[in-house]
């Protein structure tokens, strides 16, 4: 996200409109440009973006129980996690590393 900084006149505005800071951000990121400052989120950004989201989450649906084993930088291997190690893994108390 871009980081603005708000007017006094901007916040309040936020405010009154039931809006939140950070809803600026995504209307700016997401949104058309109209003008030279001026950004609007259209019915066809959000298809655009809704479209994208749901593709990542059908991705991620059909990756789900899959592990990746790598050496470094390089993948050693890949491959379906099964009953048995879905429960190792739950049982194994680890926390996912990032």
């Amino acid at each position: 996200m871009i980081a603005l900084e708000l007017t006094r006149h901007a916040a309040t505005r936020i405010r009154q409109r039931g809006m939140r800071e950070d809803d600026v951000g995504v209307i700016v990121a997401h949104g058309t440009q109209i003008g030279a400052d001026t950004y609007v989120l259209r019915g066809q950004d959000v298809a655009g973006q809704i479209a994208k989201y749901k593709k990542e989450i059908a991705r991620l649906e059909r990756l789900r129980d899959h592990k990746v084993v790598l050496a470094g930088d390089a993948v050693v291997t890949c491959c379906l996690v099964h009953e048995r190690g879905r429960r190792r893994l739950r049982n194994s108390g680890k926390e996912r590393v990032q």
